[in-house]
């Protein structure tokens, strides 16, 4: 059996040794954040060079509708009629065919026209 001497210089020895570890620990995280940075930095600068310039939908009818001078809220009227919206009623999902058209409605919003 260990005197009490012993365990005490033990334990001061494994006391240090995990001050080291801590020390090496805490060395290690700041070089994994440091790595983190630098690759959310470069993802994001890979992402410059990926990125496709596109067209929203609004800008697209905005410029049909300045363009060609085509009315959308006419537009709008003509696509859905009150005989359609009598249809679809208080429905939030539904598909309704109306005069040859189908209409695919998704949480009260005519989603696509078939």
């Amino acid at each position: 059996m260990k005197k009490k001497e012993d365990l005490e210089k033990e334990n001061r020895i494994l006391q240090q040794e995990i001050v080291e570890i801590e020390k090496v620990l805490n060395i290690q995280n700041c070089i994994l954040t440091e790595k983190r940075k630098r690759i959310r930095k470069n993802l994001e600068a890979i992402k410059k060079f990926s990125t496709k310039l596109s067209i929203s939908d609004h800008a697209l009818v905005r410029f049909i509708e300045r363009k060609t001078g085509i009315n959308i809220e006419d537009l709008k009227k003509e696509l859905l009629p009150q005989r359609v919206i009598d249809l679809i009623g208080e429905s939030s999902d539904a598909r309704i065919t109306h005069n040859a058209i189908t209409y695919v409605i998704k949480s009260h919003v005519i989603v696509t026209i078939e």
